[in-house]
């Protein structure tokens, strides 16, 4: 009687055992199957096995999270970048893209590209997002240089543009319209019109760690709201940073130098917290614009037409 209950509990401990074989081995064979995602690398002025002679025709041969590395060379092309890959120029001083005075050098048309390694030059725009559903994309380690503007967002946001050179624009550097918790850090801004402008409602963006230098106008807020600006270096600029019709901004911790008209020209703008910064040498440190808008009483000039056309009547009616 013992024998048969030792047999029949071992059997019952085999069972379980081939269960759990059979089980462990069916979830290895799905494991198996399992296909990996796959990238690709792609190249643009090299040889072999995927190179192409053209940014665009490598762009429109990739897949989503593809690389495509692009060799030394003069590229004279206006780009649309219409999936979320990395294009990376192997050295930005020796990979130029040349948009040949089209509207754009660089669109971005997708969310989650990257761009880095290019000198990029002879646009209207240098690098062009627009559109809310363009999210996520970055913009590092490239020399933008001799387009009308360097960088435009419109409505577009959570993109970061850092460790750049951009210089040589007779617009603006890097221009927002409606875009708002973006990151701009680290980037170098030469002899631009306007290096920095914030325009028409682009809120709640950092502007980091800059050093802007020898631009007309450094910093520029209009009708923009909640960004920060700290720890920028502003010098030999003929404005450092410039309010208008902005509220709730942090301006703090910059240093604002040299400055041919003043460091800080605030209009309209109030609730902005402008301290601690550093002033030195500037032509004035911090300027109100205090003057008043020409206030012209209404409808006087109708009142007026009103007192003629009656007086006139009156003496018609005794001539």
């Amino acid at each position: 009687m013992e024998v048969k209950k030792n047999v029949f509990k071992f059997g019952r401990i085999y069972f379980l055992i081939i269960i759990l074989f059979l089980y462990s081995f069916n979830n290895f064979s799905t494991i198996k199957t399992c296909k990996a995602f796959e990238t690709n690398n792609l190249f643009v002025g090299g040889t072999g096995d995927k190179n192409y002679s053209k940014i665009q025709d490598a762009i429109d041969n990739s897949k989503e999270n593809d690389t495509i590395f692009v060799f030394d060379g003069m590229y004279k092309e206006s780009v649309v970048v219409n999936k979320s890959i990395n294009i990376i120029g192997i050295n930005k001083n020796n990979v130029f893209i040349n948009g040949t005075d089209k509207l754009y050098v660089f669109l971005i048309k997708s969310s989650y590209v990257n761009i880095s390694g290019f000198t990029i030059q002879g646009g209207k725009i240098g690098i062009f997002v627009s559109g809310q559903e363009f999210l996520f994309n970055n913009f590092s380690g490239n020399n933008i240089s001799n387009n009308t503007e360097g960088i435009r967002f419109v409505n577009t946001s959570n993109n970061n543009i850092f460790d750049n050179i951009i210089q040589s624009h007779s617009n603006f550097g890097i221009v927002f319209y409606e875009s708002c918790y973006n990151n701009i850090s680290e980037n170098l801004l030469l002899n631009n019109g306007k290096a920095i402008f914030l325009n028409k409602c682009s809120d709640n963006n950092i502007i980091q760690n800059n050093n802007l230098t020898k631009n007309d106008l450094g910093i520029s807020l209009d009708f923009s709201f909640n960004n920060l600006v700290t720890e920028n270096y502003i010098g030999n600029n003929s404005y450092g940073i410039y309010l208008t019709n902005s509220k709730t901004n942090n301006i703090t911790n910059n240093i604002i130098e040299f400055c041919d008209e003043c460091g800080i020209f605030i209009s309209n703008s109030d609730d902005n917290v402008i301290t601690p910064n550093v002033f030195l040498k500037n032509n004035q440190d911090i300027k109100l614009d205090t003057k008043l808008p020409e206030i012209k009483t209404p409808g006087f000039e109708f009142l007026f037409f009103f007192v003629a056309l009656f007086l006139f009547l009156c003496l018609k009616k005794y001539i």
